[in-house]
């Protein structure tokens, strides 16, 4: 059986072979907006959405992960990873009555929605053997990185230039799968929730209670606008097996993966930073499906009509079908992307097939956080240092965007 550990994850860690004296090497985005640039700096971003608008046809969401050393000197967040996530409701019996609490970390309410994505693009560090972490190789610095370092965004992104059009943070508490699927088999997974702010509110406008619905309004206003934008929110009926679908409903499906495409800017640059920008992707699988998905015992490959980039992990695999009686287009999640196969594995049959999790699995991860049987790890410390460490001026939002 193929071990997860020879798959090449395709979340674009930012490296530079120009190492200088400190163990970090700090990574600018030139080509982003301006207001991007700020987001790095701690700074509020007002969205101002002019993109794709119209159907749900969006189906995945550009995520950003950031980081900073302080001690290491660090006045800035720098890009630390690019991938691709997608949005899944939560339970309704979850969303009325629970919260996903696992002491001592706790939620102020509890979130509609989860943000699904890998957990190779959140923190490297934790998939040494996926990258060259030893002491010379090309990323040994991230084994100076630990979740408090880190801290993330979600973007819409347009589709020719990669710039985006709305950017909102995510929670800093992420829920890594950890072993607790069937078989103890870990995978490439992770859960997210947007981040709202819980101080809205001062104790003399209103009670606990009221807070805790501002938080939730606030949760559901984003929500709405993504959706405004195009973006897909899927429920979780919609996460469904391959398995559960008949060889004939497969061959007259078709199988996509959708995330972004980490390259070069158009525009170049004259310096030596990086300047790569995510552009949403679409890429089909070969037909028919059923000749094209193999299984091993934990895994599932499917064999893409071309190569995977770098960023499409953490992107939905998404099945389009016909129903049986109507007739009418029906879209499922099917599962998650990892990783690809490497070109030189020595199985030749399975180089460059897209391994995805599946979407039981995926369920299950989702119901365990729920249930607050996954401990999750708070980052987003270096934030806090970063926005406090602010000249007060950079923190006028009028002076800045107006």
């Amino acid at each position: 059986a193929l071990m997860l550990r020879i798959i090449r994850r395709l979340a674009v860690v930012y490296t530079n072979s120009n190492k200088s004296a400190s163990v970090i090497t700090k990574f600018s985005v030139r080509c982003f907006s301006e207001v991007e640039k700020k987001k790095r700096r701690g700074v509020p971003v007002i969205n101002n959405a002019t993109t794709d608008s119209g159907s749900h046809s969006r189906y995945a969401l550009s995520l950003s992960s950031w980081f900073c050393l302080p001690d290491e000197g660090m006045k800035d967040f720098e890009i630390l990873c690019r991938s691709s996530a997608f949005i899944v409701e939560a339970s309704k019996i979850q969303s009325k009555n629970a919260s996903f609490n696992y002491p001592p970390i706790q939620f102020q309410h509890s979130p509609r929605y989860h943000f699904l994505t890998v957990s190779h693009g959140l923190a490297p560090w934790r998939w040494p053997k996926q990258y060259q972490m030893e002491e010379n190789g090309a990323h040994a610095w991230l084994r100076a990185l630990t979740d408090e370092h880190t801290y993330f965004t979600l973007e819409i992104r347009h589709k020719e230039s990669g710039l985006f059009s709305t950017q909102n943070d995510l929670n800093p508490i992420v829920y890594h799968h950890e072993s607790v699927s069937e078989g103890g088999v870990r995978r490439d997974l992770a859960v997210l929730h947007l981040q709202v702010d819980n101080s809205r509110l001062s104790d003399k406008q209103g009670s606990e209670k009221d807070r805790l619905q501002d938080m939730i309004e606030q949760e559901e206003l984003i929500v709405k606008r993504l959706q405004g934008l195009g973006v897909r929110v899927f429920r979780q009926e919609e996460l469904v097996d391959l398995s559960q679908r008949s060889s004939e409903e497969l061959d007259q499906a078709t199988l996509e993966f959708h995330g972004h495409n980490v390259c070069f800017s158009s525009s170049g640059s004259d310096s030596a930073d990086d300047n790569r920008v995510s552009i949403p992707d679409t890429v089909s699988n070969r037909r028919p499906l059923a000749q094209h998905i193999q299984r091993s015992q934990h895994q599932v490959f499917a064999f893409p009509e071309r190569p995977l980039v770098d960023g499409m992990c953490g992107g939905p695999a998404v099945l389009q079908r016909r129903a049986k009686n109507s007739g009418k287009k029906v879209v499922e999640v099917v599962g998650l992307l990892e990783g690809v196969v490497p070109a030189d594995h020595p199985q030749a049959l399975l180089r460059g097939a897209a391994v995805f999790v599946e979407a039981g699995d995926i369920l299950r991860f989702i119901r365990a956080v729920e249930a607050g049987h996954v401990k999750p790890v708070r980052g987003g410390k270096a934030m806090q240092l970063v926005a406090a460490d602010q000249d007060p001026a950079k923190m006028d939002l009028e002076s800045i965007i107006g």
